[in-house]
């Protein structure tokens, strides 16, 4: 008996094994080709899906506890011999208070007493040729500010100047910081030549420049 469904002929039989081959060949890769297309939905292949997760991890973040800080820097008391001074050198005459000026505010007074000259202190003798001027110094503060010795120098009638000598009796006017209301008065000493009296009393300024000339009345 002979089946209709299977050809007699062996060349059709192997030609039919061929078809059936590739057939399965073809509905393997059309598998694959699937799975590829759904892999790369899944995986972000399309535009818009990996390229906004790129966007996102490049945005910067911000960092807990570095915010810019609000708060004013703290306040410094300005320097007496920093003091900015309208006009800038004030002419004033020994005994008579002058006014320290910062910001275009007063911020207090300064006065100077008379040389008291002497050839010995604190248990030293001065050089040959040389004595002490000893100068007091009272500061008055209506607003806080820093002082020091070191700002202060002599001009003699010959015109030389002195600084600071170091060698301040008691009490010393040193250096510190007056608050609003206070007042001090500390002596400063300087070396000059025996024979020469101080004619000025000059407060400097921190870069050297004059700030108030005291001469004598």
């Amino acid at each position: 008996m002979i089946d209709r469904n299977t050809p007699s002929d062996p060349r059709l039989r192997e030609r039919r094994g061929d078809l059936v081959g590739w057939g399965a060949v073809g509905f393997a890769g059309l598998v694959l080709v699937v799975l590829a297309g759904v892999a790369f939905v899944l995986l972000g292949g399309f535009p818009g899906g990996g390229g906004a997760q790129a966007s996102a991890s490049a945005r910067p973040s911000s960092v807990a506890g570095r915010s810019p800080s609000t708060s004013a820097p703290p306040s410094v008391a300005p320097s007496a011999s920093a003091i900015a001074s309208s006009p800038p050198v004030v002419a004033a005459t020994i005994g008579t208070p002058a006014q320290l000026v910062f910001g275009g505010q007063p911020v207090g007074n300064v006065t100077v007493g008379p040389p008291d000259y002497k050839r010995r202190l604190n248990g030293a003798r001065a050089p040959a040729g040389q004595r002490w001027a000893i100068v007091p110094v009272t500061y008055t503060a209506f607003a806080p500010f820093d002082f020091r010795a070191a700002d202060w120098q002599v001009v003699d009638a010959a015109g030389a100047r002195h600084g600071w000598a170091l060698t301040d009796p008691q009490p010393p006017l040193g250096a510190g910081t007056l608050e609003r209301g206070a007042s001090i008065t500390g002596n400063v000493t300087f070396q000059v030549p025996a024979g020469v009296n101080v004619a000025a009393i000059v407060l400097r300024t921190e870069a050297g420049a004059d700030l108030i000339v005291f001469r004598a009345p």
